[in-house]
């Protein structure tokens, strides 16, 4: 089952494009955890490193980050990081994102609470599959094939509900 929010989305998607899936890259992930290293030592804040670079498994090779700072911190935070990932590409009022590339790889990054409803389903989501080999390895199963990334996002997105509990 979808969400509301889930099914705009896929509307969104032109039909006619293919699902960006790559096997596991061991260069983007060292990439990774140098990133988050460079950010938790320039803001002293926890980072979290999530998606299929994290679990070591095949998808488009970005990094997903999340940076966890309370709203009435931001204008504390938001300095330590902008020299780490550069200027935000959205400045909203409970978090702030970036879509950027940085050394050649893409990456992902809020800036927000851990208290975020979306954040923490997202955390649910990966410890369960970090934990639960069987569920990792449906996910796995569910990025093969030649999908269009419509197909691949519907089924993704119902996965990711049933594992945390919204159907």
């Amino acid at each position: 089952m979808l969400t509301g929010p889930q099914k705009e989305y896929l509307e969104k998607i032109p039909e006619n494009s293919k699902a960006d899936i790559r096997p596991w890259d061991h260069e983007s992930a060292k990439f990774a955890k140098n990133l988050v290293k460079k950010l938790e030592e320039f803001t002293g804040l926890e980072v979290f490193w999530g998606g299929s670079l994290a679990l070591g498994i095949q998808g488009q090779n970005d990094i997903d980050l999340y940076i966890f700072s309370e709203p009435g911190n931001f204008n504390a935070n938001l300095p330590k990081v902008i020299p780490v990932l550069g200027e935000p590409t959205y400045v909203l009022e409970d978090k702030i994102l970036w879509r950027v590339i940085k050394g050649g790889y893409k990456i992902d990054a809020s800036l927000g609470s851990k208290n975020l409803k979306g954040i923490q389903n997202d955390m649910i989501f990966f410890d369960s599959l970090k934990t639960k080999p069987e569920l990792l390895q449906e996910y796995v199963g569910l990025k093969q094939g030649d999908l269009s990334a419509r197909e691949y996002y519907q089924k993704k997105n119902e996965f990711y509900n049933r594992v945390i509990g919204l159907e």
